[in-house]
């Protein structure tokens, strides 16, 4: 969805009650853009972690995309791998970035892995 679209949806919300005001354009594009995702690590120290990447194809705006990062005979992905606690179900790390640009998935994991027992947690898998 573009950030008109946002303004749009947003203007109906107000006039139904449900917010109390609506955001313009430049407001929606600088809170999504200043945005800074944090993931809350569990209280339990004993994890028991997995690791698994993906690749997405960008379609809507992925002209930009090519644009922005270039095109090298096929269209670039967008490559995102997260780690998991399994037992629990909990989110523990997550890295994205543009195919051939960033780490492999097992860089990844072993990455993600060191950085929470940095932080303390034991790994037991």
């Amino acid at each position: 969805m573009d950030y008109r679209g946002l303004e749009g949806i947003s203007r109906c919300l107000v006039k139904q009650d449900i917010i109390p005001e609506a955001e313009d354009y430049s407001t929606a594009w600088n809170r999504i853009h200043n945005f800074e995702p944090k993931i809350r690590l569990p209280s339990y120290r004993d994890l028991n972690i997995s690791t698994d990447g993906t690749g997405m194809s960008p379609r809507n705006g992925g002209e930009y995309l090519e644009f922005r990062y270039g095109k090298k005979g096929r269209k670039k992905y967008i490559t995102v791998v997260v780690t998991v606690d399994v037992k629990h179900k909990k989110l523990l790390a997550v890295e994205a970035h543009v195919e051939g640009e960033g780490s492999s998935e097992p860089e990844t994991g072993i990455m993600h892995g060191k950085r929470l027992v940095e932080k303390g947690y034991r790994i037991r898998r």
